[in-house]
Parts: C-alpha cells; sequence; structure tokens
C-alpha cells in the first residue's frame, strides 16, 4: 500500500569515433540500458500525460465513503526543497535529453537546415565508467558488508559463497559461479537463500557478464523477491555516481545535442517515422566532435556522418554554467564530399531556488510518465470490517498475466488513513504508513509525504545531513549542483474511481430501469455471483468479456420474469475452459439498456 517512487539514472557521454553503425549502435544501447526499452510496447508507456498533482481546493471527506472496490487511475509525484542561501540549478529534463534545452545549435549545409535543441551532458555527472568484472565483485562486496546488517542479513564472502574464483592470467577477470542449463536464458543456478539471491542476480550480469541476470531476477514471479530491491540498489549504485568502491573509475567528458528527445531515439531505431526530415545526433568531447544524420543511408556505415577536432575558438564547453557555445564549426563528411556548419548557442534550463523558500524540483514530464502511466492495473478493496486487499495485474509477454495480491487492514480518521501491511513471509511482522485522503467528485485521492533520506525513506543508508544524502544517493540527479539543503520531501498523489460502479448505456438520456449489483465475491476464485433486478419481464442477457472486448463467455439469455435474479460466473469461457487470471468485464443487457462492471479473477 506504501507507494515509493525510486528512479535511478546513470549520466554518461558516447565518445565520438568509430563508423556510424557502431557509434549509432552505442548511443542506442547506452540509453537503452539507461531507461530499460526494448520494444516499441516499452517506448509507448513514455507516452506524455502530464498527471496534475492533487488541489488543494474543493477537500470534501466522509470516511465510510471511502469502502468499496476502486481502481487506480493515475498517479502524481512532486519534490519540493528548501535551501539556506539563493542559488540557481539546472532542471533534470533539460540536462538528459528528455525536455527541451534553452537555445539550439543550428546545423546547415546546402541541401538542409536544423536545430539541435535537445541535450544530455556528461562529465559533470562524475559518471564513472567502471571496468567489469572484478571490480563489480569489488562493488558488490563493499554493498553486503555495508548494508546486510542494516538490512537484517549477515555479511559474507561472496567469492566462497558463489564458487568464484580469479583468472591466474588476469586478476581484473573472475570465473566460476553456480552456472546453470543457460545463464544468458534466465536459466540460473539460484542460490536458496533471498538475500543470497538477490546479489547474485547483480554477480550473474555484472562479474560474470552471463546475461540480463538481475532483470531475470526481478521478473521471475516464482522465485523468492522479499530482497528485490537489493539487486535493484547494487546495480543502481554501480552505474550512479556516489560510491566509493571502485578507485579506478574513469570521468569521462562530452555532450550529446540531437534535434529530437532523448525517448525518440528508440522509435528512430525501432524503425518509427517521428516525422523530423534529417534527424540529427552529434556528441562533442574536449577534443572532438562528430555529427550524424539518421537519415542518410548514401555512403553505408558511414554515410551522414560528419566529424572535426575541437577547435577552442570555435566550440566553447562552459561545465560551471552548463552553456555550450559554436561559432561556425565546419566539420567534414567521412569521404571529405561533404560538410555542415554547426552554429550558436545551447545551455540547460535554470531554475531558481530563493534561501528559506520552498521549491518544487521541475521533473521531467516524460519521466514522471514512464514510472506512473504503465499497463499494470492496480485495485484496492476496501471492506467494512476494517480488512482490504490491494491488487496488481500486470501483462507480461513472457509470463502472461501476473497478479499480485497483499492483504492489509485499515482504519480511519475525518483526514487520515492508518494502512497496516504485513510481511508475505514473516507473518510477525508489519508496517504501519499514513496517508491523508479526500474525494475530488467521484475520485477518491491518497496522498503521503516522504522524506527519503531519513529513516524510514527508501535509502538503507541514513545520512547526517540533506546535502550528504543528495551527493551520495540518487537524489542528487533530481537537484543538480544544489547545496545548502534545510528540507526535503517528495508528494505522492494516488487517485482512484470506483470501479464496479462503471456504467454504459445506448439512451443517453434515460436512466437505467434495472440494477445490477457488484459481483460477489470481487475477487474471486473460482466463482463469483453477478445478482440483478428486472422491473418488468424482459430479455435478459449476460456477457463475460476480457478487457480487449473478446467475448469470454454467454452466460444467460432469454426472457425473465420481473424481480431480483441472479447468475453465477465459474471462470471458464464457452468452451469450458478455465480462463486465465485477470480483469473481465460482466454486462448486462436488457433489449437497448446496458450495464457493464469489472471484476477480478484471482489464481
Amino acid at each position: 500500500m506504501k507507494v515509493l517512487f525510486t528512479v535511478f539514472f546513470s549520466f554518461s557521454i558516447i565518445s565520438a569515433s568509430g563508423n556510424k553503425k557502431n557509434t549509432i549502435d552505442s548511443i542506442f544501447k547506452h540509453y537503452q540500458n539507461k531507461y530499460k526499452i526494448y520494444s516499441i510496447d516499452d517506448l509507448n508507456r513514455l507516452q506524455s500525460n502530464n498527471p496534475s498533482m492533487f488541489s488543494q481546493n474543493s477537500r470534501d471527506r466522509d470516511p465510510s465513503d471511502i469502502i468499496g472496490n476502486w481502481e487506480q487511475q493515475k498517479m502524481g509525484m512532486g519534490m519540493y526543497i528548501t535551501v539556506e542561501t539563493d542559488q540557481t540549478a539546472p532542471s533534470m529534463g533539460s540536462m538528459t535529453g528528455m525536455d527541451p534545452a534553452e537555445g539550439g545549435v543550428t546545423i546547415s549545409n546546402d541541401e538542409f537546415t536544423t536545430v539541435l535543441n535537445y541535450l544530455s551532458v556528461g562529465d559533470l555527472f562524475d559518471f564513472r565508467q567502471r571496468d567489469r568484472d572484478a571490480n563489480a565483485l569489488q562493488h558488490a562486496q563493499g554493498y553486503v558488508d555495508s548494508a546486510a546488517v542494516l538490512q537484517g542479513q549477515s555479511s559474507f564472502d561472496l567469492v566462497l559463497e558463489f564458487e568464484l574464483t580469479y583468472s591466474d592470467t588476469d586478476p581484473s577477470v573472475v570465473m566460476g559461479g553456480l552456472g546453470g542449463d543457460d545463464p544468458g536464458n534466465c536459466d540460473i543456478n539460484w542460490p536458496e537463500d533471498p538475500y543470497h539471491m538477490a546479489v547474485y542476480s547483480f554477480v550473474s550480469e555484472y562479474v560474470l557478464l552471463e546475461g540480463a541476470s538481475v532483470g531475470c531476477f526481478l521478473d521471475n514471479s516464482d522465485l523468492d523477491l522479499t530482497y528485490g530491491y537489493v539487486a535493484e540498489e547494487i546495480e543502481q549504485s554501480w552505474y550512479g555516481g556516489g560510491d566509493d568502491y571502485n578507485d579506478d573509475s574513469t570521468d569521462v567528458e562530452g555532450v550529446v545535442l540531437m534535434n529530437f528527445d532523448i525517448f525518440s531515439l528508440f522509435a528512430i531505431m525501432f524503425g518509427v517515422d517521428i516525422g523530423i526530415e534529417h534527424p540529427m545526433i552529434m556528441t562533442v568531447s574536449e577534443s572532438y566532435a562528430m555529427a550524424t544524420d539518421l537519415s542518410d543511408t548514401t555512403g553505408g556505415y558511414n554515410g551522414g556522418q560528419y566529424m572535426a577536432m575541437v577547435d577552442s575558438n570555435m566550440v566553447s564547453i562552459d561545465m560551471e554554467n552548463f552553456s555550450f557555445n559554436f561559432d561556425n564549426l565546419l566539420m567534414e563528411s567521412y569521404y571529405g564530399t561533404n560538410s555542415i556548419n554547426v552554429d550558436g548557442d545551447i545551455g540547460a534550463v535554470m531554475y531558481e531556488l530563493l534561501a528559506g523558500v520552498e521549491t518544487e524540483i521541475p521533473l521531467p514530464s516524460m519521466l514522471l510518465d514512464s514510472a506512473f502511466n504503465d499497463d499494470n492495473q492496480n485495485y484496492l478493496n476496501i471492506y467494512h470490517d476494517g480488512s482490504g486487499i490491494a491488487i496488481n495485474v500486470e501483462e507480461d509477454g513472457y509470463y502472461g498475466t501476473m497478479i499480485d495480491t497483499s492483504y492489509f487492514t485499515w482504519d480511519v480518521s475525518d483526514d487520515s488513513v492508518y494502512v497496516t501491511t504485513y510481511d508475505d513471509y514473516y507473518s510477525d511482522s508489519s508496517q504501519v504508513d499514513a496517508m491523508a485522503y479526500f474525494f475530488s467528485g467521484d475520485t477518491l485521492v491518497f496522498g503521503q509525504s516522504i522524506d527519503p533520506c531519513e529513516e524510514g525513506g527508501y535509502y538503507y543508508y541514513y545520512y547526517d545531513t540533506y546535502d550528504d544524502c543528495f551527493e551520495y544517493s540518487d537524489l542528487g540527479n533530481y537537484a543538480l549542483g544544489v547545496t545548502g539543503i534545510q528540507d526535503f520531501h517528495q508528494d505522492m498523489m494516488m487517485h482512484y474511481t470506483a470501479y464496479d460502479v462503471v456504467s454504459t448505456s445506448v439512451e443517453n438520456i434515460m436512466p437505467l430501469e434495472f440494477e445490477m449489483y457488484p459481483a460477489y465475491p470481487n475477487p474471486f476464485n473460482p466463482v463469483t455471483t453477478i445478482g440483478y433486478y428486472l422491473p418488468n419481464e424482459g430479455s435478459v442477457s449476460i456477457t463475460i468479456y476480457d478487457m480487449m472486448g473478446r467475448v469470454i463467455k454467454v452466460m444467460q439469455g432469454g426472457i425473465q420474469a420481473p424481480g431480483y435474479g441472479k447468475a453465477q460466473w465459474n471462470a471458464t469461457n464457452d468452451k469450458g475452459q478455465p480462463v486465465s487470471a485477470g480483469v473481465y468485464l460482466y454486462q448486462i443487457s436488457i433489449g437497448e439498456k446496458v450495464d457493464t462492471k469489472k471484476v477480478v479473477l484471482l489464481k
């Protein structure tokens, strides 16, 4: 029930070298791993809806009104910071290619002109491009040594526990491991201990280079995922700055400029036309610049590729103020048959923080949407007796429909809900969370304010100051370079509507003359009952649909006498075959009058 939001970024730059295909592939792979986009479906999740935060107006509360079945419609988040001194900071979106930057760089020749108005900056984030193998093992061991006790576990020797050895000829190479029939395709011999399992997922992927093992672990509902967050934290701290396990890291400097946002790069690589005639991407380091016209296929691997040495008289890189100037830099094509001129200024969008005044940190809208507007369906069933069920329905391309349920108890005051959740594996372990609530029309809105830097937040390292928290955790990515932090909090808003009152009618001006009652039980397994009332004799049809609108089962039909009636659905289709777990619609029709509601099948 407690909703915590963590989005982690690693910042880096791609050096300008190699042929067009290798360079663009490197850039694409870098951002693909960074944003976890592996298909066009993943990309579609990132379309912007700009979920708004809750308004302070029209708050209405009646504790009894929260009882019922609720479907989550959207979520929103805000981050708020207070500092000791006046200062300015770059917005995260304008530094990561998610939102337009300030200004733009014009690229032109006799054939076309375009403006690069998105940038992604590398070196000021102190991104560390680490070697893998032994350094990754050292990183994981350092994490376990420092965090295991805080997480209720004991530190252990990864080399001994996971049967690892160092190469005799190259001590930077680690061999061995627990193996598996096909580790590259997620068939891994996992440790029995759930904590060790989480740590081994990182070791398998980043030490032994066996494949995407962290993802294999987190996506496998058959495994004990109690410590799934451990695998995520080790991986995220490995890619983000802020740990000191590897002293051999190399700072990488540079800038990426584009005439499209960062996620349009994925659309291009997936073959989608983004509506730009000459999509351009340009990389700039301290000594070298390369620009590539992604629409140019005439020159094979090197077609549409332009290069130049960086001349300080023509290129100015001001990392202190996050601004970049190009004064008619001439870049030649790979074969020297064409050229482009680069001219203009581009920089981060800056926002102002005033001493002692709470400021909302500007966050990229598409970042929020990628976290909050996925295809998952979330439901709450809140009962009169103080109990409840939280249901998450996720459609996975490999595993199909996956449903996660958790049980809770609740209490309520005039303005707050107190929710007690219980650990799936330790029955005597519970946690109480308090959330504000109010109604906006028919929408139930929950709100929660979190301080991630304090104990009880989503970090397992507790910091003495906010400055330390921002410097040594991923929060620093949201408020780059901000210091003297006095206060910080993160507000979450969750919007729900009742899902047992969804109805439609082809007669817009006439109310329904019959009554269909919510299915009970809901969620159910294996049978649910649908009740209804007919004021007059009529032809009744009850049909079950899946969420794609396909008919699953026609349960009842024919003429029925007036009065109360009911029908039971046993989670089978018209052929008598069991259907998979998930969300279904059940619809009752009398003539042209229709009423539709939702029901959730658990397995």
